[in-house]
């Protein structure tokens, strides 16, 4: 199975040498980068084929690239992008599940593109969620990348297919899941807000009311309606507001990529 996590060099990221940014940054997280170098001859193979090339040299970081290569559909073009853009072979030691998962570093800036491919789905899911805590750790301003966008997705797919298996959505960490969760939640959050100056005005007038109106007058019965007026305005903004809790404390729970 493979996955692909998109993410985006912010405008300040130098321009000069952008690989070698990205690279530093690879090394910095653990990741291990080293160069891919596939000749022409293996890239056109590879193009016209799903076959292991029979004239690709015979190591080790070779055999992992045109792996991942080859788990890549070539329609649309997709292998075809991926190769002109392929730039560095990382792996990551999954100490969970013993394992080590072999991903693709494609850049086309400001586009960064990291294809993760693994048979175990476990092994894979933690490599890209280790990958995902990485790129949100350098994220922002004055970091390297644009943070990731609200419900953003990473597919999990199968060897050449073009059809999602599951998904990954992207959760923000920390102080971020408050920011989601308002926006998930932006509607409630409005009617929080209305119905606290319903309220507010509800029992102000009221009151107003109730002070000025006699016990058996019409203004008594105007006074206790705007009362009921204000007690349903509360309780409206009070489910509406825990709509939102709920919500929040839900995405708290939750990991950095929720699996689905």
């Amino acid at each position: 199975m493979r996955t692909l996590v998109q993410t985006l060099l912010r405008p300040t990221t130098p321009t000069v040498q952008v690989d070698s940014y990205v690279k530093d940054w690879l090394e910095s997280s653990g990741f291990r980068p080293q160069a891919v170098t596939l000749s022409g001859a293996v890239q056109a193979d590879l193009l016209k084929s799903d076959d292991f090339p029979a004239n690709a040299p015979d190591n080790l970081a070779t055999r992992h690239v045109i792996d991942i290569v080859l788990a890549i559909p070539r329609f649309d073009q997709e292998r075809y992008y991926a190769l002109s853009t392929a730039k560095f072979l990382i792996h990551f030691e999954d100490p969970v599940h013993a394992t080590t998962v072999w991903g693709l570093v494609c850049i086309d800036a400001p586009s960064v593109i990291i294809r993760w491919r693994h048979r175990v789905s476990k092994s894979l899911e933690h490599a890209t969620k280790a990958l995902v805590d990485k790129v949100w750790l350098n994220s922002g301003p004055d970091k390297m990348f644009e943070p990731f966008s609200s419900g953003q997705n990473i597919p999990v797919r199968e060897p050449r297919s073009t059809t999602d298996a599951y998904v990954g959505e992207i959760l923000p960490p920390g102080p971020r899941i408050r920011e989601r969760a308002r926006a998930d939640r932006r509607t409630e959050l409005r009617i929080v807000n209305v119905a606290a100056g319903v309220t507010l005005l509800s029992l102000v007038v009221g009151f107003a009311l109730f002070i000025i109106s006699d016990p058996n007058g019409n203004l008594r019965w105007v006074s206790s309606f705007f009362d009921r007026l204000a007690t349903t305005a509360a309780m409206t903004g009070a489910v509406s507001y825990l709509s939102y809790y709920f919500h929040f404390r839900d995405l708290q729970r939750k990991p950095t990529v929720d699996w689905k």
